[in-house]
């Protein structure tokens, strides 16, 4: 989570870098993660399923019935942890910024 005395702090609004600082702040932590994330979570693991439907491990998958869920959740989890790693190296290295 962000620091609220940081992020709003008046401060922040001297330097375009500063504005820049708040406004990834707010995009990333109020916007991007509780709204859109899921969602392309969700989108990424479908099209997973799709890929996985015609290759030999995804009808053995179908055969085991009891770990089908399993499978479909930790492709949803190791997607999850994807996909935060790529925004945190982005938000580092100051990429985000640069597209915002």
């Amino acid at each position: 989570m962000f620091n609220l005395n940081r992020t709003f702090h008046l401060d922040t609004f001297i330097t375009s870098r500063n504005c820049v600082y708040w406004f990834e702040n707010f995009f990333l932590h109020s916007l991007f993660l509780r709204t859109f994330l899921p969602f392309l979570e969700l989108y990424i693991a479908i099209h997973l399923i799709f890929i996985l439907q015609s290759t030999w491990t995804w009808t053995c998958i179908l055969m085991v019935q009891n770990y089908y869920f399993f499978s479909i959740s930790f492709f949803i989890l190791l997607y999850r942890f994807l996909i935060l790693k790529v925004t945190a190296v982005l938000t580092h290295h100051g990429t985000l910024s640069c597209l915002l």
